[in-house]
């Protein structure tokens, strides 16, 4: 005979969503600038698709597309803000030294632009704390970032339901999502319907 029965939810993971006030329009004409200038440089885009929609592989054009970035100061206090809210949200700073040990924060980011046919395969950012996407530039029809259950390697013959294995989030212009570096992630393959979409991913370390 059962006398109780419950299950508790363990391991629960949190992804931060913000959505912030910045000038969408502006940002977004200084990312395609800059990611046609990859382009530009060139040889084959066809055959090289992944490198040629973002500024991450040049460090040059990058550095570049972050010193013309609009709203530089404000849009990365913004991001330091998002990342302090989260880390206390999430009890990241329980030991004594508390906020304290993220004092210091060292912020990289990088443009991208996603069209027909574009995707990003599953993927985590190593070396890094916090990892996440601020989209100046999305619609309706924009595909989901698609979060991966990090236990999926050693589920093994374990049949669990889609909704506990990947949990997607349709962006939406404005928004800023921010989730632990080590998370594995990746967007699907971009439709016909959907707008150039516009997103400014970054890492975050902390000294």
């Amino acid at each position: 005979m059962i006398l109780d029965f419950d299950n508790k939810p363990i391991f629960q993971l949190k992804i931060g969503s913000y959505m912030l006030d910045l000038d969408h329009e502006e940002i977004s004409k200084h990312c395609v600038a800059m990611v046609n200038k990859v382009n530009e440089l060139n040889p084959n885009p066809k055959t090289a698709r992944n490198r040629v929609r973002t500024t991450y592989h040049d460090n040059e054009l990058n550095n570049e597309f972050i010193r013309g970035m609009p709203e530089r100061t404000l849009f990365a206090q913004m991001i330091n803000h998002c990342a302090h809210t989260y880390i206390h949200a999430t009890g990241r700073d329980h030991d004594k030294k508390g906020m304290d040990r993220y004092k210091n924060p060292t912020l990289h980011y990088w443009a991208s632009v996603y069209e027909e046919g574009d995707q990003h395969s599953s993927h985590i950012h190593n070396g890094s704390f916090l990892s996440g996407t601020y989209y100046p530039q999305t619609d309706k029809h924009s595909e989901h970032i698609v979060f991966e259950n990090p236990m999926i390697p050693v589920y093994c013959n374990d049949l669990l339901p889609p909704e506990e294995s990947y949990h997607r989030i349709r962006p939406q212009t404005g928004q800023l999502l921010i989730w632990p570096s080590w998370l594995p992630h990746h967007v699907p393959i971009i439709s016909r319907r959907e707008k150039k979409r516009i997103a400014i991913s970054f890492n975050i370390s902390y000294k």
